[in-house]
């Protein structure tokens, strides 16, 4: 069984208050045999030095992202840094990472790699959690089909990083203290437990239908719709204007594919000179584009259908992760905190990490089989 310890600082500026606050809260003593944690903290905790120092302090190896906003058993906030700790006699926990700007090509065989040594000596995790910086020249289904094809077969459940800013920079990938807004790091759970995924899923009705079909794309990059640029295309359904597309990732894609299946994308950035606009993952010919129209409300009540589908699993559960898509948190409005309270009001006094996401890393349960998924304007939860 993994036991989970969690802490809380929103001491920012001095190392050693923050490093005292944290170590308040986690009993060493009552660490077991094998022993990791998950650090997820605001960009300025990095700029600082006190999350190096606070990853330092800690006796047990390091794995998270920084992130706009982060929670764990009640104690929330946006300038905040938390520590999961996972412990236990049963199981065992591996971690690695990878950096590198080279080309895509080199990217993705740098994560395939890392990933691989998790696989090392025939065995196989249970399951990984996984964490990827946004690259632009990447998207993040790539990432996360290398991450798959490193360790086929596990389910991998993660999350890329965010800052306040739209445009991703200030997003690192943590581990062991040391970041990169250009890699990714990985943690091997191994042990006899099953763990169960969930995530939420947007309302047909809150769907716009533009009804248009990609006709020209390279990846994450929408080129043409309809037979005009992607650009005119945005702007003629009244989705965006010059002046009006640097809001555009709060209202995001939705594509439907031939054979049915759904998946959305947010657009980071638009690029008029172009007539093309760049996704967070990939788009594919021939899908239909139709964009979503999320509320405050909506967010609410997706994270109150995903609170009925897992409440019983509460009671039972050592361990509670959940990713938020930082989308859903810009459509709250001025009800940022409203999704991680109703969360935090249902599980009580148990023992959870929650953290605002720039995309989450899914595992599908697909014929039996986990097919990794790169994923975006969901709640998600991993329950152990």
């Amino acid at each position: 069984m993994i036991k989970m310890i969690t802490a809380f600082t929103s001491e920012a500026d001095i190392a050693d208050i923050a490093i005292a606050e944290i170590l308040e809260q986690i009993d060493i003593k009552a660490l077991q045999k094998n022993t990791v944690a998950i650090v997820q903290c605001h960009a300025e905790f990095i700029k600082s030095g006190v999350l190096g120092a606070v990853c330092k302090a800690l006796p047990f190896e390091t794995v998270g992202i920084s992130c706009s906003y982060t929670s764990v058993n009640g104690s929330s906030g946006a300038l905040s840094l938390t520590v999961s700790v996972l412990t236990g006699d049963d199981c065992y926990f591996k971690t690695t990472s990878f950096s590198g700007t080279e080309s895509k090509e080199a990217v993705l065989a740098s994560a395939k790699e890392a990933a691989s040594k998790l696989a090392e000596n025939g065995k196989m995790p249970t399951m990984g959690l996984a964490y990827a910086s946004f690259m632009s020249f990447v998207s993040g289904d790539k990432i996360v089909n290398a991450f798959s094809e490193g360790l086929p077969g596990v389910p991998l459940y993660g999350s890329l990083p965010i800052s306040d800013e739209l445009d991703f920079s200030d997003s690192y990938t943590i581990h062991n203290g040391l970041y990169t807004e250009y890699g990714g790091v990985f943690l091997g759970i191994y042990g006899d437990f099953t763990p169960t995924f969930k995530l939420t899923a947007l309302s047909e009705g809150k769907v716009y239908r533009t009804h248009g079909i990609v006709q020209k794309t390279s990846d994450n990059i929408v080129y043409q719709i309809d037979g005009m640029k992607a650009t005119d295309f945005i702007v003629e359904k009244g989705i965006a204007t010059k002046e009006t597309a640097g809001n555009i990732v709060a209202q995001p894609a939705v594509f439907t594919y031939p054979d049915g299946s759904i998946v959305m994308r947010n657009i980071l950035s638009v690029d008029f000179e172009k007539g093309s606009f760049l996704l967070s993952g990939d788009a594919h010919e021939g899908a239909v584009i139709d964009f979503a129209l999320i509320s405050a409300g909506d967010v609410k009540a997706s994270a109150s259908a995903l609170i009925g589908e897992i409440e019983d699993l509460f009671a039972s559960a050592s361990v509670v992760l959940f990713y938020s898509c930082a989308t859903r948190l810009w459509s709250l409005g001025t009800e940022a905190t409203a999704e991680i309270e109703l969360l935090a009001k249902t599980l009580k006094n148990k023992k959870y990490q929650f953290a605002f996401s720039g995309g989450e890393i899914y595992p599908m349960l697909v014929d039996g089989k986990y097919i990794n998924t790169f994923q975006n304007n969901n709640l998600t939860a991993c329950i152990i």
